[in-house]
This record gives C-alpha cells, structure tokens and sequence, in this order.
C-alpha cells in the first residue's frame, strides 16, 4: 500500500468514526443505519468502496461504523442483484 493509499485510507477511517460519534446516542442499530444513509447520500461512490476495501482488516474503525460498513456493504449487493 503506498503511502497516499495509507493516508487516504486513515482519513477515511477517521471521517466514519467522527460521523459514527456524532450519531452514538441512538440504539446502536439506529445508528448504524444513519451513518450508513450518510455515506450514501454525501461520499462519493469511491470513497464507499474505498472504506469497505479497508474495513476487511481495519482496526481502527469503531464498533458502530463497523456495523455501518456492514450494512453499506449488504445494500450495495443487493442492489447489484436486482
């Protein structure tokens, strides 16, 4: 991974866990729910892909973001299926 990969990565990671913060005070699946509705309507299509690619081995992600990646993930398989 070079570098400007590394770093873009650790933004990522950074900005989802921010987002997963401000959003803690819901039941968990809640929020999980609207972290992953933010990341639809406001990251770009690359940067979701982007974070699930790094999810697979990330340690730095929060619990709730985890569960956002999560359902992030399972919307865009089933939207490739229908």
């Amino acid at each position: 991974m070079s570098h400007d990969s590394h770093s873009q990565t650790a933004t990522l990671i950074k900005m989802v866990n921010q987002i997963a913060a401000n959003l803690s005070a819901y039941e968990p699946a809640e929020a999980a729910k609207r972290i992953e509705q933010h990341l639809v309507r406001f990251w770009a299509p690359k940067m979701r892909q982007d974070l699930i690619a790094a999810a697979i081995d990330e340690t730095d992600l929060s619990p709730l973001a985890r569960d956002a990646i999560a359902i992030l993930k399972t919307e865009q398989s089933r939207k490739q299926i229908a």
